[in-house]
């Protein structure tokens, strides 16, 4: 794919906001942003650039560039975590199929207002 980061961020939010999956018999949806918003929100999802590199020889104009894609969580506690990311998963993946996901972690990001939230981490390599 080659287009700028500000289309790919765009095209990444664009993919998953109204992602939906049933958490213990409720439906949440998640709603993309092409950044980190300011108050992130349990179900908030953005693309996190990584890195770009250059492909072929010297002088290649031609890059790939690599994205983590972060989507919070509730919960401050295991069990909490794990029912949400279990459930979202596949359907995140299922919105994200048009692009090279290599793998899926847990993490956490930095929220302003209680320091860390747990997150799902979809890493998207070479677009």
């Amino acid at each position: 794919m080659s287009y700028s980061q500000a289309e790919q961020r765009q095209a990444f939010a664009d993919a998953l906001t109204g992602v939906t999956a049933d958490v213990d018999g409720v439906p949440v949806t998640v709603t993309g942003y092409p950044v980190q918003p300011v108050t992130v929100a349990p179900y908030s999802a953005w693309p996190i650039w990584s890195a770009t590199r250059p492909v072929g020889g010297l002088g290649c104009t031609i890059v790939e560039t690599d994205w983590i894609v972060a989507l919070a969580l509730p919960g401050a506690d295991a069990q909490t975590w794990s029912a949400n990311g279990d459930a979202l998963t596949d359907a995140v993946l299922d919105a994200l199929s048009r692009y090279p996901v290599e793998r899926v972690e847990p993490g956490q990001v930095l929220v302003a207002d209680s320091g860390a939230m747990p997150c799902l981490r979809f890493a998207v390599n070479g677009l």
